[in-house]
């Protein structure tokens, strides 16, 4: 689990790692590979897996007017759901680098999102 404060990882120390405290602080709590933690999402990805090659879950839950991460691309193909409430996304018509390398993605690793 990794928590995040407005698009900074915050120390997850700084709560004794619990989710709950952080996330009433107004950090957003992460968990990747959210399919190894739960058999119905586990179940979800093997579903997916029948039309595409890989497949993994990564879940994100955010307080109200909070962002978990800054504007950035990823290297992989990303199918979103959100499940309740509100939130506005901004999808980039055109990419900024196709097919992107790890160390190429925009928004990490100090490289700027145009």
């Amino acid at each position: 689990v990794i928590f995040f404060r407005q698009g900074v990882q915050v120390d997850k120390d700084m709560y004794a790692n619990d989710a709950k405290l952080a996330f009433l602080d107004g950090c957003s709590v992460v968990m990747n590979h959210a399919d190894f933690c739960s058999r119905e999402i586990a179940s979800i990805c093997d579903d997916f897996q029948l039309s595409f090659p890989h497949c993994f879950a990564n879940a994100y839950l955010t307080p109200s007017g909070a962002q978990a991460v800054k504007a950035h691309a990823d290297d992989r193909d990303v199918f979103v759901v959100q499940l309740c409430g509100y939130k506005q996304w901004k999808v980039y018509r055109d990419v900024p680098i196709k097919h992107p390398y790890p160390h190429e993605q925009v928004g990490k690793k100090n490289i700027p999102v145009p």
